[in-house]
């Protein structure tokens, strides 16, 4: 997932696609911050370190750093004190293969102007998105791109679909941009929840999972999975399919 965030005056990103990092240091690009300015460090969870042996983790880590120094455009040297970091919450039990292996990459960059500029902009783009389907869109693509999840059932079909976030007002905020695009959500303590097969077609129509090919083919391959699917939408699920294998 993409976490963002914007605390005395850092602006944060971590992800675990190396693409969205590169999209997200070239677009900072062109607000002037060079990709050498960020200062980056690899998260693992911490239950790793409980599963492994020591020669293990050092192999993890070493593996690790060497992926993201050669999938980024970042500055390979321009790492944190620790360039390895292990976090985590321990009621979360699972953990994605990719993470696993290659942690989560965390880059932050430090500036005052430029923090207050990103303040401004996101308070004033809020209101403006609710008005227009097309922008509501744009911005969701971007958030499950970063925060969307897909969650399977045991028999490979999409169980539900669910965005990150623990902060009330932004999961309401998400919650009316999904509607704007007639998907239906709710609330739940971490995350914002999709479920039912209409929803997921939406999601599919409106190419949600665009700018993150590994999610998009998860959820491409749970839509097809599926064995019962309500008469009302049976030709639309036969469409997607046809798509799919084109």
């Amino acid at each position: 997932m993409t976490k963002h965030s914007i605390k005395y005056n850092n602006i944060i990103f971590s992800n675990s696609n190396p693409d969205i990092i590169n999209t997200i240091a070239k677009f900072f690009e062109r607000l002037g911050v060079s990709k050498d300015c960020w200062k980056w460090s690899i998260s693992f969870n911490f239950k790793l370190k409980i599963e492994e042996t020591p020669n293990e983790s050092h192999l993890r880590e070493t593996r690790a750093l060497k992926y993201w120094r050669s999938k980024t455009v970042i500055n390979k040297n321009n790492n944190q004190n620790k360039s390895i970091q292990y976090t985590g919450n321990r009621k979360y039990v699972n953990m994605r293969k990719d993470t696993k292996i290659y942690g989560t990459l965390r880059i932050c960059y430090s500036n005052i102007i430029l923090y207050q500029l990103i303040l401004n902009v996101l308070e004033k783009i809020r209101p403006i998105i609710l008005t227009q389907s097309k922008l509501g869109k744009y911005f969701l693509q971007g958030l499950v791109a970063g925060e969307g999840n897909v969650k399977l059932t045991k028999f490979g079909s999409v169980d539900s679909i669910r965005i990150g976030s623990t902060n009330l007002e932004e999961k309401q905020l998400y919650k009316q941009y999904l509607e704007l695009l007639e998907i239906e959500s709710h609330i739940e303590d971490n995350y914002i929840c999709i479920n039912n097969q209409r929803n997921f077609l939406k999601i599919f129509e409106h190419d949600l999972f665009k700018l993150h090919n590994e999610r998009k083919t998860k959820f491409l391959n749970g839509l097809v999975a599926f064995k019962h699917i309500p008469d009302d939408v049976k030709e639309k699920f036969a469409n997607v399919k046809r798509q799919i294998y084109i």
